[in-house]
């Protein structure tokens, strides 16, 4: 377990030294103890420890579930709670302090490794969160493809300045302000929520032909990508859409290709667009970093999917999909000793709904998955 920096909020000494004693045997830093929630609170903003161990009952009109609330409302720093009560009301007040964890007193050695493992954990996927969210923003604001997001009654909650340019506005806060809802965007008023509807009753995900209104009051032609993401108690949460203006791009398969083609580099996994030759229409920075040879072609021995001769060892997903033409993913190795990556395959069609090809993308895999 990586060593942490814990602060302790416990009013009895006896405890305290106890928890202390516990804590540095793991091999981690108590990085100080308070006695009282205000000194807490104090301690945790000038210290920034890593975790706190917080005790209910503290020696002041600061509750240690009142300190908690203030640590992790300001500081986002995770809290595991110390008690020797079973009061049903008090437990219910620590869980919604925002406490990740509770320990009976007499604290035992096990079941404190224990709480700060979940502890560490929780921590990991909150970053990872806050990552995949922060390379989302980027991806969503530097795409040259419009795009929107919306939520169940059709309010907008978001747009790029792409979208805003597209349709006549000078930035995405004037489109923002401009319009508020989603529906108002298309020429036809119903729009949106047919869309929900197809998507509820199929899977299938294909583009969309929809004529946008502009500011102006001028329409234009648009093919739009669509994902409606469930909400909690079923229906649609959210309304995903990308949209790429189709005049002057000529017939609709290029304009799918060209909205790929303009945004695929922002994402950081490898990604490849292949057509049903197995030839590969596009790819993005990731995926030539990887396979690229140093000419900058695809070396075959890097990618064993392109071209006539293409394979792949076991039932991989690409085979899969070129037997039946459908989504699959799995585990693959683009050479035996190679690193592994985690691969999903998806279909590439037409506005018609025909095969044009499939999208790949290679997620690596770090070591000791």
């Amino acid at each position: 377990m990586q060593s942490l920096r814990i602060l302790i909020a416990e009013d009895d000494k006896l405890s305290a030294t106890l928890i202390k004693v516990l804590l540095e045997a793991e091999g981690h830093v108590v990085c100080g103890v308070s006695s009282s929630g205000a000194s807490a609170v104090e301690a945790a903003r000038s210290m920034m420890p890593d975790a706190v161990l917080m005790d209910i009952f503290l020696s002041d009109e600061m509750s240690g579930v009142e300190a908690a609330r203030v640590i992790v409302r300001e500081l986002a720093i995770p809290i595991l709670f110390i008690t020797g009560t079973s009061d049903k009301a008090l437990l219910e007040q620590v869980v919604e302090s925002g406490g990740l964890g509770l320990i009976k007193k007499p604290v035992s050695a096990d079941e404190l490794r224990v709480n700060l493992s979940i502890l560490q954990h929780h921590q990991a996927m909150s970053l990872s969160l806050r990552e995949q969210a922060a390379r989302y923003k980027s991806f969503f604001h530097d795409s040259p493809a419009g795009m929107y997001v919306a939520d169940s009654q059709g309010s907008i909650l978001e747009c790029n300045s792409a979208l805003a340019r597209m349709l006549g506005f000078e930035s995405s806060r004037q489109m923002h302000e401009a319009v508020t809802e989603a529906d108002s965007l298309y020429e036809a008023a119903d729009h949106r929520s047919m869309i929900c509807s197809r998507m509820h009753s199929s899977s299938e995900s294909r583009p969309y032909a929809v004529r946008l209104r502009r500011r102006d009051g001028a329409f234009l032609d648009a093919l739009e990508f669509v994902q409606c993401t469930s909400g909690m108690h079923g229906g649609t949460g959210r309304y995903h859409s990308v949209l790429v203006q189709t005049r002057g791009l000529g017939d609709a398969a290029a304009a799918e290709l060209q909205v790929l083609r303009s945004t695929i580099d922002a994402i950081p996994d490898m990604v490849v667009i292949m057509g049903r030759d197995r030839s590969v229409l596009a790819a993005n920075k990731a995926f030539f970093r990887h396979v690229g040879s140093e000419d900058g072609a695809i070396d075959p021995l890097k990618f064993p999917f392109a071209g006539t001769g293409s394979h792949c060892s076991g039932d991989c997903p690409f085979t899969r999909f070129v037997a039946d033409g459908k989504v699959h993913s799995g585990w693959v190795r683009f050479v035996p000793e190679g690193p592994e990556f985690y691969n999903t395959v998806t279909p590439l069609r037409s506005a018609d709904g025909s095969l044009l090809g499939c999208v790949q993308v290679f997620r690596l895999v770090p070591p000791g998955r």
